[in-house]
């Protein structure tokens, strides 16, 4: 193959429609920018890719192309919260109105079912913590905080998390954090239920959450 140079750039020898040039015009005024070669042959590749993903060879021979890092990220990943307070009767497992979000980067929890589902291509192992923030305490109640999963209290490992013989306070706080094998469309809720001697336990507002993200690389 001949080349020929001419003011337009480089021109293949055989078809003369083929050139390359080099726009510099990007460079800064007044600097030199210098490309140095390898000892060795190269070759360029077209392509930006995008946010998140790494260049891959392709093995010799094989054009490198982008793609997702290997275990991928920490998203989907929420946080969901109470804007008001909630009242519930003793003995009952009352879900938890967690009617709003600090983040949610899949748009996966539901602020109006208080449920996180899993997003299409985002199964995979989840780390959860909750917090629940009670601010009616008699004396000597039992309180617990029970993650559910597709409808029913986690089970084999995974149980409530509850405090009792509690009094002369005016509130108090339970938290449990809990890793679960999730696939697409399954949901997580978050639930809690007391024994109080009060006919109703009335969270704190903001401070009680559920959050979690999908673990990476695992």
């Amino acid at each position: 193959m001949s080349i020929k140079y001419s003011d337009s750039g480089f021109l293949d020898g055989a078809d003369e429609t083929k050139k390359l040039s080099f726009d510099v015009s990007g460079v800064t005024t007044g600097t030199t920018r210098t490309i140095t070669m390898p000892d060795g042959d190269t070759k360029l590749y077209t392509g930006d890719g995008t946010s998140g993903q790494i260049l891959t060879s392709g093995g010799t021979g094989v054009a490198p192309t982008f793609q997702t890092a290997a275990g991928g990220d920490n998203t989907p990943s929420f946080r969901a919260y109470m804007t008001a307070g909630q009242s519930f009767a003793n003995g009952v497992y009352v879900k938890l109105t967690l009617n709003a979000t600090s983040w949610d980067t899949d748009s996966a929890f539901n602020t109006s079912t208080y449920r996180f589902t899993v997003p299409t291509g985002k199964a995979g192992k989840y780390h959860f913590d909750a917090r629940w923030v009670s601010a009616t305490v008699s004396s000597n109640p039992t309180y617990h905080i029970v993650p559910y999963k597709n409808g029913g209290a986690l089970s084999g490992g995974h149980h409530s998390t509850g405090i009792s013989g509690v009094s002369g306070r005016s509130s108090y706080s339970l938290i449990d954090v809990f890793t679960l094998n999730l696939s697409v469309g399954d949901y997580v809720e978050f639930y809690a239920v007391h024994d109080d001697s009060v006919s109703s336990a009335q969270e704190n507002e903001y401070q009680t959450y559920l959050e979690g993200f999908r673990l990476a690389g695992v």
